[in-house]
């Protein structure tokens, strides 16, 4: 989610409503990735130079907003947000069995894979998308392959304790629209059952590049 549902002033009400929040997660019967709508998590997320040291901090938040039919398919819409700004940039999701299948924009025939959390330890997927960039207005290419490292463990992420977590090895293959520059990553991800997407750490092949961690703040399940 590097600066990666309801309009703006959902997103306002998600912010005033933050003090409310537990610092404990509600453990729920729901799985990896909610997707219910009003459904928002918020994000602390940083840059680091190859030597370690913090050159960024901002806040990043997913709040899932209004449902939509594609091709037949009902899809959520996630809207992602860096806080402080006005834009954003959508993507629709759709679950089938365990795995979760997405698009940016409004074309649905460029659904792609993009989760599934029914795969064995030391297995994994491949999963590419074609998205554009709202920081670019180019259009780029990104190839994940995704291994299960772990999973049904407890974690604590910015002070809060999750447990039932999975976590992801993925190694990211990213071809840059605007100048064709392809930048190899390698990622840690891990989602916790009922809760979603909690943390993120994305380091970078090439020295040059930054490196990436986000870490989840506060967040409501409905």
């Amino acid at each position: 989610m590097k600066k990666l549902l309801t309009a703006l002033s959902l997103f306002t009400l998600a912010l005033s409503s933050c003090e409310k929040d537990t610092d404990e997660p509600e453990m729920t019967t729901a799985d990896y990735y909610p997707m219910t709508t009003g459904s928002y998590w918020i994000y602390d997320s940083y840059n680091f130079n190859n030597a370690g040291t913090q050159t960024a901090k901002w806040v990043d938040s997913i709040i899932v907003g209004e449902k939509k039919k594609f091709n037949g398919n009902d899809y959520s819409l996630f809207k992602n947000y860096e806080v402080g700004r006005t834009d954003f940039y959508s993507v629709y999701t759709r679950k089938e069995n365990s795995a979760y299948f997405s698009f940016f924009g409004e074309t649905a025939n460029a659904e792609h894979l993009m989760f599934k959390f029914n795969v064995s330890i030391g297995e994994g997927w491949t999963a590419e998308e074609i998205r554009p960039n709202p920081y670019t207005n180019a259009v780029d290419t990104s190839r994940d392959t995704y291994t299960l490292k772990e999973k049904a463990v407890t974690a604590v992420v910015n002070g809060i304790t999750f447990k039932d977590v999975i976590k992801y090895s993925v190694k990211n293959l990213w071809i840059n629209g605007l100048d064709k520059r392809v930048s190899v990553r390698n990622i840690e991800r891990w989602f916790a059952k009922g809760v979603g997407y909690i943390y993120d750490y994305d380091k970078p092949v090439e020295i040059s590049d930054p490196t990436f961690e986000s870490k989840i703040k506060r967040y409501k399940v409905n």
